[in-house]
């Protein structure tokens, strides 16, 4: 079950889960989208929610419907592409306004910026590890991963993976 105490109405913050996850490539372009009911069970909300919610991807173009078949991601680079900088300037403004609000200059909130960036601090500590540390490190960042619920699989990490099986059932009936 998910936290959804930001204030803004949930299916509104199951959509933003979805665009993230599409940006991230865990629903890949082209991909089918899981099952109302799996992301209900999933995020624990009722299904009406995320029936909501995915109507709304839909009516952004980033989702379609085929009638039989399910949702799917839409193939579009080019629109997942703008989604994904649509995302980042809505994110940087509001970490801009925060660091203003601080009392932060542009130089100072830049510093802070390139000494906190995920990707380089990554890579400085596990460049300053032996070798066999550094595949420890990398088993340790494994486990920092979203935990399946129940053994039932990440319906936003793996839909990719339960679309495959799904067709590959279809196939063998």
């Amino acid at each position: 079950m998910q936290d959804f105490s930001s204030g803004a109405p949930i299916y509104q913050q199951l959509l933003d889960k979805f665009l993230i996850a599409i940006v991230q490539g865990k629903w890949e372009a082209g991909g089918k989208i899981p099952s109302v009911r799996q992301l209900a069970l999933h995020f624990g909300v009722n299904p009406n929610t995320v029936q909501k919610s995915l109507q709304e991807l839909e009516a952004t173009g980033l989702a379609r419907s085929e009638r039989t078949t399910g949702r799917f991601v839409t193939d579009d680079p080019g629109k997942i592409e703008d989604l994904r900088k649509q995302l980042a300037l809505r994110e940087t403004r509001k970490f801009t306004e925060t660091m203003a609000a601080l009392g932060l200059s542009p130089p100072e909130t830049s510093r802070l910026i390139e000494e906190n960036w995920p990707e380089a601090n990554a890579r400085t500590s596990v460049e300053n590890l032996d070798p066999a540390q550094r595949t420890s490190a990398a088993d340790k960042a494994s486990l920092l991963r979203e935990p399946d619920q129940a053994g039932q699989g990440n319906p936003v990490d793996k839909a990719g993976g339960q679309a495959e099986a799904e067709n590959k059932e279809g196939e063998r009936k």
